[in-house]
């Protein structure tokens, strides 16, 4: 297909890196992205797709839900909103374990130490890691599509390297959580 179309790029969606490599042996590297849910909250894929060979790797990653189903950002509304996914889906509600409420609690913390709002940590946290991915920008309204473009185009290396600071401070008082949750936790 690429000899025929060689300016097309094919895509996977929601696998596991070790799904990925198989896909890859069988497809003879058809996929040229892969797009993942991905996260501050849900750190795992990420590493694990991180600790993919370098020959293995896509060209580049799409992440998806980089606030967690608007709880990153706007939890209130998201847990107020009667049409929310949350307040829709017991499979959703049921996947907002205490883990990650104390998760996110530590993370409205660090942003007021480090003064960064959360948006600015969810898109920043994306597109300063090492992986080559960007994020999915979306927003249930047209200012807050506005608001994420807005963040994702005019970040600074004064907030990167804030972010990195409240990153290491993050993870220590995380670890135990960052990494353990599966492919679409706030989904379970």
């Amino acid at each position: 297909m690429q000899r025929i179309f060689p300016d097309i790029f094919l895509g996977i969606s929601n696998i596991e890196a070790y799904e990925y490599l198989q896909i890859q042996r069988i497809s003879n590297n058809l996929f040229s992205f892969i797009q993942i849910h991905a996260n501050i909250l849900e750190q795992r894929l990420l590493s694990d797709f991180s600790s993919i060979e370098s020959v293995s790797q896509p060209l580049f990653y799409v992440a998806n839900r980089i606030q967690a189903r608007g709880i990153i950002n706007t939890q209130s509304k998201v847990f107020e909103d009667l049409s929310s996914r949350f307040n829709t889906s017991l499979r959703v509600k049921n996947s907002f374990t205490s883990h990650k409420q104390m998760m996110l609690d530590i993370l409205k913390n660090l942003a007021n130490k480090y003064d960064l709002s959360l948006l600015e940590i969810a898109y920043l946290y994306i597109l300063s890691h090492p992986l080559p991915i960007s994020p999915i920008h979306g927003g249930r309204s047209l200012a807050q599509l506005h608001e994420s473009l807005s963040v994702s185009q005019t970040y600074s290396k004064v907030q990167l390297l804030r972010l990195q600071s409240l990153l290491a401070e993050y993870e220590l008082q995380t670890r135990q959580f960052a990494n353990i949750y599966p492919m679409l936790a706030f989904e379970r």
